[in-house]
């Protein structure tokens, strides 16, 4: 027996008292007669009671029997009576799908769903108790044999899934749901939007821009010399900007680079000048002669050059190859715009190695390099700019002005006592050491080398000795800067001018003569192979 309810839910109540109906609800007869009166496995499931699993005993292949042949279900009993009395008084309605649709309860197996479907298939082609009355929703009940039966597969009338109230609409979903009314045609009027590339006032399509296309244009004329014979030509401070320049096949030229740049290489030039600015890599002359050169660079490489006259800052060791002739000298220049320069190419003016040549083919009894005198000057080597253009640039070959310090370096020093000064990273540092240089050499102590380098505790403690734990602290703020001194009383008349130049600044000062020449030592072995030298 199966109910009808006015709410057009097909479901089960359960009620406290058994056999009780709700007052809107009528149990009606299934459809069919004969033995097979009780409900089906899947009119048991709409209304709450599972079906059992098949049977796997001997002579039922496998099939649920019949509720005439053995079944579990009890004849002339409803479903109401059969179910289970609940727990508390409230009426529950269980809402389900139609297992007849082919529907299967949540969490079947793929077993049970196929003996469903089975099930529901033969119990809808006319077999007796195959049909389940449907509530139609207005109170009338199904038509026997009519419209009230559905086949299997057949889906509810549309009525009888309207909510409540709803006038027998087809629509599912949520009653008290509110959807936007669509346009006309059913569809929602659609918001242009202006994504990449389009213009959101007018609605044109633009080319995407990329970072390369916002770059400036480079033309590599611009950046090269080539095949000029007695021409005077350069790059004015901020043309360059740290670009590659090439130049190449020049001869009796007068060359300069005012600006900083990445890397420059010069190759077959013959009775050149040629000035190079702060060069943040490499610098390589190839197959060049006669030339007369002022370069400040990381890295200097010369191949099969013969005659060449530098004035050189390299902050690594300068190395030649299959080169002889090959002369020597501490860069000496400026203009304004250098020591920016310099930063710019991460130079520092203490780190130069000018006299620290290594001979890549070095001929047995010959020497393919040499220092220049003491006394060469720039100016004659390599004139200051004749051009109108070029001498807009205040240059000045002033050695006392030089932008690096002028450095002795591998030269004979001319006594025998040295003396060490350091000077800790802080606002002051590069100021305080350029005042010490001008305060010794202007009493006639020589410059031997400057260096500035990274320095860590156990550093500290190789170098300082018993010192070291006053400068410990120091070394976390940044590089140090070293300067060697040399004549006689250097020790003492640079402890003099320390203590009252800089009085309230910390500065490590070689104690005596006895010990300068080994913190001398100390200090510039371990540069060297700090810096892999």
């Amino acid at each position: 027996m199966t109910k009808r309810c006015d709410a057009g839910l097909v479901g089960l109540y359960l009620h406290p008292e058994p056999g009780g109906l709700p007052p809107t609800c009528t149990a009606e007869p299934a459809h069919g007669s004969g033995r097979n009166t009780g409900f089906t496995s899947a009119e048991r499931w709409v209304h709450g009671q599972p079906p059992p699993l098949p049977s796997r005993s001997r002579g039922t292949g496998g099939r649920e029997p019949s509720p005439g042949r053995g079944s579990d279900v009890d004849h002339g009993q409803t479903a109401l009576s059969r179910s289970p009395r609940p727990p508390s008084p409230a009426v529950r309605c269980l809402r389900r799908p139609s297992p007849l649709s082919g529907a299967a309860p949540p969490g079947a197996t793929a077993g049970r769903r196929r003996w469903l479907e089975r099930d529901g298939a033969g119990k809808g082609k006319g077999k007796a108790g195959g049909n389940v009355a449907v509530a139609t929703g207005d109170g009338r009940k199904p038509e026997a044999g009519g419209a009230g039966r559905r086949g299997a597969g057949e889906p509810f009338p549309a009525a009888s899934l309207s909510p409540p109230g709803s006038g027998g609409s087809s629509t599912m979903g949520c009653f008290f749901s509110r959807r936007r009314k669509p346009a006309q045609g059913g569809q929602l009027p659609l918001q242009p939007q202006a994504g990449a590339g389009q213009d959101a006032a007018s609605g044109e399509q633009k080319a995407p821009q990329y970072s390369w296309d916002l770059r400036a244009k480079i033309d590599p004329k611009d950046y090269t010399f080539s095949g000029l014979k007695n021409e005077t030509v350069g790059r004015l401070p901020g043309k360059v900007a740290g670009q590659q320049f090439v130049i190449q096949d020049c001869e009796n030229c007068q060359i300069y680079i005012f600006d900083h740049s990445a890397t420059i290489t010069i190759d077959d030039c013959v009775n050149c000048q040629i000035f190079l600015g702060p060069i943040k890599g490499s610098v390589f002359f190839r197959d060049c002669k006669d030339c007369k050169c002022v370069v400040a660079c990381q890295q200097f490489r010369t191949r099969d050059c013969r005659k060449l006259e530098v004035f050189l800052c390299c902050a690594t060791q300068p190395i030649i190859e299959s080169s002889t002739g090959m002369k020597f000298g501490c860069f000496q220049y400026y203009y304004p715009e250098l020591a920016l320069q310099f930063k710019d190419a991460g130079l520092s003016i203490f780190n130069n190695t000018w006299s620290n040549i290594h001979d890549f083919t070095p001929v047995s009894g010959e020497n393919n390099w040499g220092l220049l005198p003491e006394t060469a000057a720039v100016q004659d080597y390599v004139p200051l700019p004749s051009s109108e253009e070029l001498k807009a640039v205040r240059v000045s070959t002033d050695a006392t002005k030089s932008i690096i310090p002028i450095t002795r370096g591998r030269r004979q020093k001319n006594s025998d006592e040295s003396c060490l000064a350091v000077f800790f990273a802080g606002d002051y540092t590069t100021a305080n050491a350029r005042k010490l240089i001008d305060e010794m050499t202007s009493k006639g102590f020589q410059l031997v080398q400057t260096k500035e380098v990274l320095m860590k505790a156990e550093d500290a403690h190789r170098v300082f000795q018993q010192s070291a734990l006053e400068f410990i602290p120091l070394l976390e703020k940044g590089p140090v800067v070293a300067l060697e001194f040399n004549g006689d009383g250097a020790v003492e008349q640079c402890r003099s001018t320390v203590n009252e130049v800089f009085s309230g600044t910390k500065v490590f000062v070689s104690e005596s003569k006895a010990s300068a020449s080994q913190d001398v030592d100390n200090f510039y072995n371990f540069a060297d192979m700090q810096m892999g030298m």
